[in-house]
């Protein structure tokens, strides 16, 4: 079953935001193709699949689980919220942060991506801090304003990473395509950060991984996402890539690993 953790950063907060983890004795972890819409990542071909693969009874290949960032905690919403989302301010307030070669690199492309301009039909935001994620989903959402009761789904944990796994029972959730989701994946900063986005057209899974052998027994809970219209994807996608097809040829899905966040409407 999953556990609830009720957010308690003040009273108001913790009045309407929900976060709903599947329980797991292992540390939070970010996967290689974590930000696969963010451009950072080290190419993995199992980061993305089809629909028709959600199946109970199907073996599938995940993707790598395991964190290959470090750690980074949250600033405080009134401090997050003054820093611009550039890099030459960045490595001003934060001047013993690594920011060459690689990691300077990565910074770069994080937010590369924040500055641009969202594709057709998406909503996006690179929050700077939980505050202002939760407020990006209230109002992406829509309905309620900063009152809006929301709900953060993700997945239980890295077990089965970059193997064959067995689909068990599987749970759809909210309407089908037409309901609202917004999909948060951490993105490369001196500081927890996040790359949020809304985009038309998505249906959202929870899925129960089972032992092969008895297929009984579960082993981990995964989130699972399908973009059902890749119309205005750019070409250059990596789903494409990894798939085999062109924009608006398919959908596209990928799975969340414990620090990615699908928000819903908690109604």
């Amino acid at each position: 079953m999953a556990a609830i953790l009720f957010l308690s950063l003040n009273l108001f907060f913790s009045s309407f935001v929900t976060i709903t983890l599947a329980s797991s004795s292992s540390s939070p972890t970010i996967a290689s193709d974590q930000l696969k819409f963010c451009g950072i990542k080290t190419e993995d071909p199992f980061s993305f699949f089809r629909m028709s693969v959600l199946k109970n009874g199907n073996l599938v290949h995940l993707p790598h689980l395991q964190e290959t960032l470090p750690d980074r905690a949250f600033l405080p919403e009134k401090m997050a919220s003054r820093i611009p989302l550039n890099y030459t301010a960045i490595s001003r307030i934060f001047p013993d942060s690594d920011v060459t070669g690689k990691t300077k690199a990565t910074i770069q492309t994080t937010l590369g991506y924040c500055n641009a301009a969202a594709i057709r039909g998406e909503t996006k935001s690179c929050p700077r801090s939980l505050e202002e994620m939760v407020g990006f989903a209230r109002v992406t959402l829509g309905g309620g304003g900063d009152k809006k009761k929301v709900v953060a789904l993700t997945s239980k944990s890295t077990v089965g990473s970059n193997s064959i796994a067995k689909i068990g029972k599987i749970k759809e959730y909210g309407g089908g395509a037409g309901e609202k989701i917004v999909a948060c994946h951490e993105a490369f900063l001196p500081f927890a950060a996040y790359y949020c986005h809304l985009l038309t057209s998505t249906r959202l899974y929870m899925v129960d991984f089972v032992d092969r052998e008895t297929g009984s027994k579960v082993v981990n809970m995964m989130l699972g996402i399908c973009h059902m219209d890749t119309s205005h994807w750019p070409k250059e996608h990596v789903a494409f890539k990894i798939l085999k097809f062109g924009p608006g040829e398919g959908e596209a899905c990928h799975w969340f690993t414990q620090l990615d966040l699908a928000w819903i409407s908690n109604v």
